[in-house]
């Protein structure tokens, strides 16, 4: 989720870049690097997030404005990538699994819980009419007014309070490049700016899902400097606002380095390789030693157990390693299913989580719970065995 969201958001930001330094080029002509550049990115960005055609389809009609031709033939890697995926998935058979398990589960299920619908000019107009949502209030995670140092550091390192603080700033150097090229009347580079940005807010606002947003904006944060400091002096007095702002944006991204070099120092113990896998190591020499170290024994850690099939070399019960709450709406009765076979030898555990602090597993996970309660043997605290391995193992005879 992660990598995808890495990926989609740099390349985004990539052709921001490209298409902007164009638009801001007297050269009516565009370098064929740039056009390639621009088709490969663009194609990396729909593939890795589907939702990036907006800010994609923006960057499209504004170097369609600017030079007709070379917009169509930026737009011919992406098509051809496009179809060419379409093609290979209707002749592999696997068009039908792309389109129920991408696009309805996506628009049926995860809309839930995080905003996925294909489609939302709400949204893009609310970020229009409120420049870019900038008094939007961010949502923190509480802060212990007894924490530390060291707890203060791991608050600020929250994924979801980092993206709220900085955010907000790197808005407002997004409006104040796009007012300081208004001033200079390059307007169509400023509405670009401006719709470009908003349109990359409709659906990735918060935490890692907004790189598209904070790498474009800081991109915006070094133009902008860069403008101020080639203009007439006279110019300059109308920044001024502006590049407060920048400067503050810019002092946050400092401050963040230092502080993240204070986090690892102040926590480097547990960032240790040794640390970091040691329980991991404990706990999963534990399950293979209460299955009686069994071979053809399936495994399932929900919700979370991705490391912990690699470190028991256990196979997984289900093609679902992860049981998130939306994951769980869609395959929970399938595992279930899985888990009925007779002659599976299973291990199974349940561990208490909440996901996004919202969701409690031990109440979108009951039914799996409630199953492996009437059906399975309970051996310990969340965790169970199959009657296949019960009967297999010396432990429980």
């Amino acid at each position: 989720m992660v990598l995808y969201s890495s990926f989609a958001g740099v390349s985004t930001a990539v052709v921001f870049i490209i298409v902007l330094n164009l638009l801001l080029s007297a050269e009516k002509t565009s370098a064929w690097r740039d056009i390639l550049a621009i088709s490969l990115f663009s194609l990396i960005a729909i593939l890795s997030d589907p939702l990036t055609v907006y800010p994609i389809a923006i960057a499209y009609l504004a170097l369609l404005i600017k030079n007709p031709p070379r917009a169509v033939y930026a737009a011919i890697i992406p098509a051809a990538g496009i179809v060419s995926y379409m093609v290979y998935l209707l002749t592999s058979g696997n068009f039908a699994s792309f389109l129920d398990e991408a696009i309805l589960f996506n628009v049926q299920i995860y809309a839930q819980y995080k905003f996925a619908l294909p489609f939302s000019f709400e949204n893009l107009f609310h970020a229009l009419i409120s420049g870019l949502g900038i008094l939007d209030m961010p949502v923190l995670t509480p802060l212990s007014p007894e924490s530390t140092f060291s707890g203060l550091l791991n608050w600020f390192f929250i994924q979801s309070n980092t993206i709220a603080v900085i955010s907000v700033f790197f808005k407002a150097v997004v409006l104040s490049l796009i007012l300081y090229l208004a001033f200079n009347k390059k307007i169509l580079q400023a509405v670009f700016v401006y719709v470009f940005t908003a349109a990359t807010l409709i659906f990735n606002n918060s935490s890692f899902n907004s790189q598209a947003f904070i790498v474009s904006a800081l991109a915006a944060t070094t133009l902008f400097f860069v403008m101020v400091a080639t203009s007439p002096s006279r110019h300059r007095l109308v920044a001024v606002p502006g590049l407060v702002v920048s400067s503050l944006a810019t002092g946050i991204v400092g401050v963040i380095a230092v502080l993240a070099i204070f986090n690892v120092q102040a926590n480097f113990p547990q960032y240790k390789s040794s640390s970091q896998l040691a329980s991991y190591i404990a706990m999963d020499t534990h399950y293979r030693e209460i299955t009686c170290n069994l071979p053809d024994i399936k495994f399932a850690l929900y919700p979370v157990g991705g490391y912990h099939y690699w470190f028991t070399q256990l196979p997984p019960v289900s093609r679902y390693l992860y049981m998130w709450p939306w994951v769980a709406e869609y395959g929970q009765n399938e595992v279930i299913q899985e888990l009925a076979n007779p002659d599976e030898r299973a291990l199974v555990v349940i561990q208490d989580s909440t996901i996004w602090q919202i969701y409690d597993s031990e109440d979108y996970l009951k039914p799996l719970a409630d199953y492996l309660d009437a059906n399975y043997r309970k051996v310990e605290d969340h965790t169970y065995i199959s009657p296949a391995l019960a009967a297999a193992c010396p432990l429980y005879k």
